[in-house]
């Protein structure tokens, strides 16, 4: 029986600032017989920003039932002693919230980069990334995404920004957070208590959602609304459990 539903954000429940049709009603009866909680790599937004955008769609949610990768990375640097000399490349909203949740956070000198989907990412702050990268920091990103869906096609994310950096300085990523990684797996199970056959996930990606389910035990459900269609699931190898062309069909 599944007691937890987990849902990615951009290209499953919304597209840009535009819920799929049916979603809410479709989430308010399932979150009748079980938890409900989206799950978004995403890293571009804080907590408080993705509250007030789902409220702004008219979704029901609160801290507890929203987790995002950016959730894993602090999960993982507080774990492992990684809080302190912290250069983020983040939005100011995320910095902001990096702060209160006691992540020390430096400009130059760093001895951890944690880089999320930095859509206010300048030139300057870039090249402190790649500076500090150069000079041994332990390099922590929340995601793998090459791009995040919108309404105008796929954008850049922090997945596709991997391949400068690496480019440029020789590193890649010590590790990565969110899906389809197990820390965010780890994040999802510590927060719920629920065993894996208890856990749904319900996504449009064929890169993170589906291998995220499939690779942690959850039962996995591919919806059509997003990045991927029938033709790329035929060619992926991949065997989600379901395939819908919404949400709404389940």
């Amino acid at each position: 029986m599944i007691k937890c539903y987990l849902f990615d954000l951009d290209g499953t429940v919304y597209l840009g600032g535009r819920l799929i049709p049916g979603a809410k009603e479709t989430l308010a009866r399932l979150a009748k017989t079980a938890e409900v909680c989206f799950l978004t790599n995403n890293s571009s937004r804080s907590k408080a920003e993705y509250l007030q955008k789902l409220h702004s769609l008219g979704l029901d949610c609160d801290e507890r039932h929203l987790i995002s990768s950016l959730d894993s990375a602090v999960r993982f640097l507080q774990k492992n002693g990684r809080t302190r000399k912290v250069f983020a490349l983040a939005t100011p909203g995320v910095k902001a919230e990096l702060a209160e949740r006691g992540i020390e956070l430096v400009e130059e000198g760093a001895e951890t980069v944690l880089a999320t989907y930095d859509t206010a990412m300048t030139y300057q702050s870039l090249t402190n990334c790649c500076l500090q990268l150069r000079a041994g920091a332990f390099f922590c990103a929340t995601h793998p995404d090459l791009n995040c869906p919108s309404e105008r096609g796929p954008l850049p994310d922090l997945g596709s920004l991997f391949a400068l950096i690496e480019a440029s300085t020789g590193r890649k990523p010590d590790v990565v957070c969110g899906k389809p990684f197990p820390l965010m797996a780890e994040t999802v199970r510590e927060r719920f208590g629920l065993d894996p056959a208890e856990i749904a996930m319900v996504g449009d990606r064929l890169t993170t959602d589906i291998p995220f389910g499939l690779e942690n035990g959850f039962f996995t459900v591919l919806v059509l609304t997003g990045e991927s269609d029938r033709a790329m699931l035929g060619s992926s190898g991949l065997r989600p459990h379901a395939v819908l062309n919404s949400l709404n069909e389940l």
